[in-house]
């Protein structure tokens, strides 16, 4: 980076001619060619109270404060222009860890990018950039997914602007609801989020599904409720989410078998399997032996596809 002039309510204004990729890049986000960076007080700049992204490691955020006071912020983060606070002036695009770093090391200042976007574009470009890191818990990812669909208005528009299939933005949709209908499951989430994983969260929206209907039964349903919900606690006070045989996930197994709840078998993958899914939203399964000997010309297996879709009423 070059300095090209100073600003009075900026400081000092670079222009940035190079690219740095060292430990504090805090995305994958880099500047342009050209772009101009302000040296902002950090006084004038608030995080964006809509990121869906909330929960920052205290470890990897202690190491960038470090990177930060012997090096400084290699690379800048990104803002915008924030309206009617008197306040802050710039709010946050990109680059929340390193601002929050350099809070710790002290910094007056932080190098930053202001854009001209609003407040659509802004949320979309924090959600995309909240997905392409590598450090991102389960819980923000489904927040951040969450956000797109609240925003969007749709699976399908959520899914293509963050590069997932409409059947995970309906999963994320479906747990998020589940757990954020219950706020004891709200409170365990807050307890210790970098212990929920997929997994933890799936089995959380089912339980809290399920016991639901007990917290507004009887007095022994109350009761169950509460032993329930404490159970819960002390498997995420007790285990490591990452021990997959004797932590946090085969506590949460054995609370849903306490709520009669069978466990999820996944269906046998079968290399020999031939799948057809027809219009009708009927997926046929049609088993090849490994012993049967395959025919000279493939279409005389589609041809017996097709007579028994057809025998069975069903149209490809």
């Amino acid at each position: 980076m070059k300095e090209v002039n100073t600003d009075e309510h900026c400081g000092t204004k670079l222009r940035f001619d190079a690219v740095d990729n060292e430990n504090n890049l805090d995305c994958g986000t880099s500047p342009l060619q050209g772009d101009v960076v302000l040296q902002i007080p950090l006084t004038k700049i608030s995080p964006n109270p809509k990121q869906p992204r909330r929960y920052f490691k205290e470890d990897l955020l202690l190491d960038l404060c470090n990177s930060i006071k012997e090096t400084g912020v290699l690379t800048p983060i990104t803002v915008r222009e924030k309206k009617g606070d008197a306040d802050a002036a710039y709010e946050i695009i990109f680059g929340e860890r390193r601002f929050r770093a350099c809070r710790m090391a002290g910094k007056e200042y932080i190098p930053a990018i202001i854009k001209n976007i609003d407040d659509n574009e802004a949320a979309a470009q924090a959600a995309i950039e909240n997905l392409q890191r590598q450090d991102l818990i389960f819980i923000d990812e489904m927040e951040t997914v969450v956000s797109s669909y609240k925003r969007l208005g749709s699976s399908e528009a959520a899914g293509l602007e963050l590069a997932r299939d409409r059947k995970t933005v309906d999963r994320y949709r479906k747990i998020h609801l589940a757990i954020h209908l219950n706020e004891d499951f709200e409170q365990m989430i807050e307890k210790d989020a970098f212990k929920i994983t997929y997994t933890v969260a799936n089995n959380f929206a089912e339980i809290a599904a399920n016991v639901n209907r007990l917290k507004k039964g009887s007095a022994v349903e109350r009761r169950a409720y509460v032993q329930i919900i404490a159970k819960i606690n002390k498997a995420i006070d007790t285990n490591d989410c990452k021990d997959k045989k004797g932590g946090l996930e085969k506590s949460l197994g054995s609370i849903r078998s306490l709520l009669g709840l069978k466990p999820k078998k996944k269906e046998p993958s079968h290399n020999n399997d031939l799948i057809v899914e027809t219009d009708n939203d009927l997926t046929l399964r049609i088993r090849i032996k490994k012993t049967t000997t395959p025919p000279e010309n493939a279409t005389d297996i589609v041809d017996s596809i097709r007579k028994f879709i057809a025998a069975a009423g069903l149209t490809l």
